[in-house]
């Protein structure tokens, strides 16, 4: 009986040696799973920080492509009544 008795606490301290190496890995991984989430929130907000800007920029080009496309139309018609005038005289 104290062969079983013997057995039995190796095996008990087994089971708990076990326990504690999963206890330390679920800890590990519980720590990284936080640092992902934690980078994941901070990637979230430079995504948004981008598109933000990307907006700003995107408004930025089509008001300068309009004042571009308004002087060339005035630059077309200054051209066109310099064609007209030595006509004229």
């Amino acid at each position: 009986m104290g062969e079983a008795r013997a057995e039995h606490v190796r095996a008990q301290r087994d089971l708990e040696s076990q326990l504690s190496a999963e206890a330390a890995e679920n800890q590990s991984l519980s720590e990284q799973l936080s640092r992902e989430r934690s980078r994941r929130d901070e990637l979230k907000t430079v995504a948004v920080d981008l598109q933000t800007q990307l907006d700003d920029e995107r408004r930025a080009h089509a008001l300068l492509h309009d004042r571009w496309r308004d002087k060339t139309d005035a630059v077309a018609a200054v051209e066109r009544q310099v064609t007209v005038m030595p006509s004229r005289y």
